[in-house]
């Protein structure tokens, strides 16, 4: 059987297993910049560029590596940021950017096999040229060209295959050079950029259309003119397809013959009018200028014209556009992008009439408008961005929508209210829409009952006001909510379908009156899936109900709730790192999971009842080589089912001893060690109800997914486990009993709870917290008391406050009878790692190296501590081998060796604290000092009493090396002591006067001669000040002290010759 041995204090030595609750050992190996070739070579995880193992030689590639990706069975898959120089894409090779992968390449592209990009961007950049070539196309979702300081830098398109960029093309710094037999093909979304292309022989394609050399072309007359003259632009030529066109001045007369024409750009900066019975489509940027106005035809016959934005043009209308019908129809159509800074009018004659539609995404800002005689179509998918506060109006008066003919709102289109303060929905939106977003800021009211079919979206910042309206969501549909939903007179209803599952994502919810179908009650029939977070409980009051009842898994969303239900069919789970908080009752159906990892625990809190089992699936390390690491474990519900073949096939089996058993065991407080007596031949050996709040010893199969499966109800009480003492003894096994983390230190923690029962010695608990395969030689202890000092990692200290779920550890106890853990203690601390304090008390930790290992002792320094015994604040040693090092205290009168021993931080030069070294097998020994936090101008001294000598520890670097006989045991030769200018003219020691004090009934009484001017400080057991009393009578003194609710506080009477603490225990009766 794998047993260690371990020691605590020496006058109690025992033998026992060690353990661990292991909380993350994240080991990185990263190769150097090299050719890099993928292999696909690690097993479960061979699809992911990021694992080392995946690459030859391993590593994971540089911005300085060459790869290749051959033809191999696992394909490689990118999922966050990628780097390399060249890339090489093999016959029949393939590589998939996704999830929130990129790549940023810096030097050639060649893909020969295949390439996708589901997300992300790619791209190139470095300040020197680059080449994409290679016989397979390769489309582009997202393409970036950004060549650091070299802006003549260029991309060479050279292959057979085409570059197909499809939603965007970004060109920072460079140039794009198209060279013959290459191609570049904007498609979808992907907009023609201003500069940054260069045609050098190939083949430029946007939507479709071939574009040539761009030129920018200006019109120079003054008083009109037809376009088809050469002469009338500069530079001398009439534009062609793909040129941008410029108007850079007022036109006394009309610009006639203008053509049907597809330009890249056209910007008017001066007043116009375009006549010509044609069309112009716009791929680029569209403009007009403040103050100025384009007029599309005239009253007369046969002289309009027809403007097209395509999707991937961008307008900015910042004056004025007049759309005039003639004998004919006349339409401006966005397809693209359009803001309205200015006016559109839409103009009829007698006979025939204007039509402004949108099939894109228009914005109108402000109190900007579309208005006239002639329609307006917002088609479906397209988007309506609204910046008036009055919002649609049915009127012509009002609104961002004035125009007086036909106006078509499509019921499949999308509508944003994004003005910069409160904004009605007005009366002309339609009952029934696609999705509705509100942003900017303010106030948005509804005004009309509104069905909405898809997607309701709330930005941070912006509240609507449903008191009086009902919106309705068919099935399907959704509401997320970033900002507030305000219900405040109590009147407003968030209806459902009858049939499918809506949605619900919530930030912050204000006053309800009901979430369901028909408005009929709290959330229920299955018609409403709740994804809730934010301040959900506070905002519902007593009357909120929320249910997750998907017939499928689904997460639950971490916030407050009051009400939780969970039903329909699928496990819900609560991730890890998830926090939830049920203010009222929980009801489970078996259904509610919660997950651990390596990094973080899930964590649950519920203040009212819960019905149901809960599953607790708590994340152990089982990496190592034969086996995994000891933990203490306790079941963090009420666990039924242990023994199922899922765990027990889990857990490592030890088979050196006959019969074979689990490596799973109780303590035994009597016998001082771990009992192994489960015999792995069944599962059903091992024992089916755990016992809450007890410790137990586990280790997992290396093979297995570190995963142990905890089922039953929530512990939603107080629990108290049975503890025993024997002689000399008292070492017990408990362990967190709850789904989420628990205090430790403070008021209403664990020791503050407990102070009474545990040993004065050792008032702390002890966390194996095992950092590597456990050999018998290590010192992996972390001891968490009250002290504020916080060490640095690896020391055998900690002063963590919390105490995750699913963790035991060791306690010592005085008498036996029960331990208590209670819900004050517990607390959200998602991080699985051991939280340390934020504020450190002054203090060293000692360091002592022999033989390549290292062992620690911590010296605290608090103004309410004593040279005596500290309860809770000095931790006594709990050792795992024969080399120790601990100190004595400094008051004397204890044996006991000390882990943790806290002294007044006001006589540092006074103080020469015993330290004691365990080193029987003899050998070098050095001693270092660590994490130093002290005032200006104090260091530690380390003295060496038999070979006088005292050495300074200033640094980290510093030390006192010493060879020592074999059996070394014990205090009496070294001594730890403070140096510096300040230390040396410290006060002296004053002699302690002989005071008593007791508190009862929030009185505290001192009993003895005061002198003149002496004061009181009390202090809680966390060390901070509550109190402080001048001490007025000679012989007794009574102080009021209401409205304490700790257990223990410690009394500091000071005066000019005298000083003493004393501990209370608060009585009430």
């Amino acid at each position: 059987m794998r047993k260690f041995s371990f020691f605590h204090a020496k006058s109690s030595p025992f033998n026992a297993i060690c353990l661990t609750f292991i909380f993350i050992a994240l080991i990185g190996m990263h190769g150097w910049a090299a050719p890099k070739s993928w292999t696909g070579a690690n097993g479960t995880n061979g699809i992911r560029w990021h694992v080392d193992t995946n690459w030859s030689p391993t590593g994971v590639p540089t911005s300085s590596d060459d790869v290749t990706i051959p033809n191999t069975t696992s394909k490689p898959v990118i999922t966050t940021a990628a780097v390399c120089n060249s890339l090489t894409i093999d016959v029949s090779g393939s590589l998939t950017i996704d999830s929130e992968g990129s790549l940023t390449v810096s030097g050639d592209w060649t893909n020969n096999g295949t390439f996708t990009q589901n997300s992300g961007t790619v791209t190139f950049d470095s300040d020197n040229n680059s080449t994409i070539s290679g016989s397979s196309a390769t489309a582009f979702t997202s393409l970036t060209v950004n060549k650091g300081n070299g802006k003549s830098a260029e991309i060479h398109l050279n292959g057979k295959g085409a570059v197909v960029v499809n939603n965007s093309l970004t060109i920072d710094n460079g140039l794009i050079k198209i060279n013959t037999g290459g191609a570049l093909d904007l498609t979808g979304t992907a907009k023609a950029p201003d500069s940054g292309i260069v045609q050098n022989g190939g083949t430029y394609t946007v939507n479709g259309s071939e574009i040539t050399t761009m030129a920018t072309k200006t019109w120079v007359p003054s008083n009109g003119g037809s376009w088809a003259i050469a002469e009338n632009w500069n530079p001398s030529g009439v534009p062609a397809a793909g040129d941008n066109v410029t108007i850079s001045s007022d036109q006394s007369g009309n610009i006639t013959n203008v053509p049907t024409i597809t330009l890249t750009n056209l910007s008017i900066d001066g007043n116009c009018i375009f006549s010509a019975n044609t069309s112009v489509t716009i791929n680029g940027l569209f403009t007009i200028a403040s103050g100025k106005t384009l007029q599309c035809g005239t009253i007369n016959v046969n002289t309009g014209v027809t403007i097209s934005l395509a999707a991937t043009a961008t307008g900015t209308i910042d004056g004025t556009l007049r759309i005039q019908a003639d004998n004919n129809n006349l339409t401006f159509t966005n397809s693209g992008t359009l803001t309205v800074n200015g006016t559109v009018s839409l103009l009829n004659n007698s006979q025939k009439s204007s039509t402004f539609t949108n099939s894109g995404k228009l914005t109108i800002t402000g109190e900007n408008y579309i208005g006239g005689a002639g329609k307006f179509t917002l088609s479906s998918g397209a988007t309506l961005e609204i910046g008036s506060a009055d919002g649609i109006i049915s009127g012509s008066t009002q609104g961002n929508l004035r125009n007086s003919g036909t106006r078509t709102l499509s019921t499949g289109a999308t509508y944003i209210y994004n003005g910069s303060g409160n904004q009605s929905l007005g009366t002309g939106l339609p009952g029934t829409i696609q999705n509705l977003t509100l942003s900017g800021s303010g106030t948005k009211t509804m005004s009309e009952a509104t069905i909405i079919n898809s997607l309701v979206t709330i930005d941070d910042g912006v509240t609507l006001d449903e008191s009086t309206r009902t919106m309705t969501l068919p099935g399907g549909a959704s509401i997320v909510v970033n900002g507030t939903l305000d219900f405040s007179d109590a009147n407003g209803e968030i209806r459902t379908g009858e049939s499918g599952t809506s949605t619900l994502t919530m930030g912050t919810l204000g006053l309800i009156k009901s979430l369901d179908p028909n408005g009929l009650g709290p959330v229920t029939n299955g018609s409403l899936s709740t994804q809730i977070g934010g301040s959900w409980a506070t905002n519902l009051g007593s009357a909120g109900s929320v249910e997750y009842n998907r017939l499928s898994a689904q997460p639950v969303t971490s916030g407050d709730y009051y009400n939780l239900t969970i039903s329909g069919s699928g496990t819900k789970t609560i991730a890890a790192g998830t926090a939830v908080t049920v203010n009222g009752n929980l009801i489970t159906n078996g259904l509610l999971a919660i997950n651990s990892d390596a990094t973080n625990s899930g964590s649950l809190i519920v203040n009212g009842t819960n019905t149901g089992d809960v599953i607790y699936n708590r994340y152990m390390d089982h990496t190592g080589t034969t086996y995994s690491r000891w933990y203490i474990t306790s079941a963090p519900v009420n666990a039924t089912g242990f023994n199922s073949t899922t765990n027990a096939n889990k857990i490592h089996v030890d088979v050196t001893v006959s019969p074979n058993l689990y490596d799973f065991a109780t303590y035994s407080e009597s016998v001082n060690d771990w009992l192994f007596s489960y015999q792995s031949s069944s599962s059903a050996n091992l024992p089916g109800f755990l016992i809450p709040g007890q410790g137990y010893l586990i280790s997992l199969k290396p093979t297995s997914d570190g995963l142990i499966k905890f089922t039953g109800p929530l512990n939603n009480g107080d629990v108290t486990p049975t503890v025993t003492t024997s002689t000399d003894n008292g070492w017990n096994a408990v362990g967190n009993p709850y789904t989420s983390a628990i205090k430790v230190t403070g008021t209403s923690g664990f020791l503050d709870v407990n102070s009474l029962k545990l040993s004065d010695s050792y008032a702390a608990i002890y966390v194996w917290n095992e950092d590597a395969t456990y050999n018998g030689t290590e010192q992996f202890y972390k001891v968490i008391g009250n002290s504020g000092y916080t060490p640095p990692g690896g020391s055998n200290t900690s002063i963590a406050d919390n105490i995750q779920a699913g963790q035991g550890f060791l306690i010592n106890v005085n008498a036996g009878g029960q331990v208590t853990f209670n819900k004050a203690m517990q607390i959200h601390e998602t991080g699985l790692s051991l939280k340390s304090a934020e504020m450190s008390w002054p203090g060293i930790t000692l360091l002592a190296e022999s033989n390549g290992q290292t062992r620690s002792t911590v010296v605290a320094f608090n103004e309410a501590m004593t040279t005596g015994l500290d309860v809770t604040y000095d931790a006594g040693l709990l050792a795992s081998d024969h080399f120790q090092v601990y100190t004595h205290l400094v008051g004397g009168g204890n044996l006991v060796d000390f882990a943790i021993q806290c002294l007044p931080d006001h006589q540092y030069s006074q103080l020469s604290v015993p330290v004691g070294v365990d080193l029987p097998e003899g050998g070098e020994l050095a001693f270092k000092a660590s994490g130093v936090i002290l005032p200006i101008g104090i260091y530690p001294i380390i003295e060496d009493k038999l070979l006088n000598v005292k050495t300074p520890l200033k640094s980290e670097t510093d030390n006192y090396t010493v060879t020592l006989d074999k059996n070394t045991t014990g205090i009496g030769r070294f001594y730890l002591s403070m140096g510096g200018d300040m230390a040396l003219a410290a006060p002296k020691i004053q002699p302690t006067a002989k005071y008593t004090a007791s508190m009862v009934n929030d009185r505290i009484i001192i009993n003895g001669k005061v002198e003149t001017g002496a004061k009181a400080q009390l202090f809680d057991i966390s060390g901070r000040k509550v109190g402080e009393y001048i001490l007025e009578k000679t012989n007794r003194n009574e102080i009021t002290a209401s409205g304490l609710s700790q257990k223990i506080y410690l009394l500091r009477i000071e005066g000019k010759n005298c000083n003493q603490t004393l501990k209370l225990i608060a009585i009430k009766n």
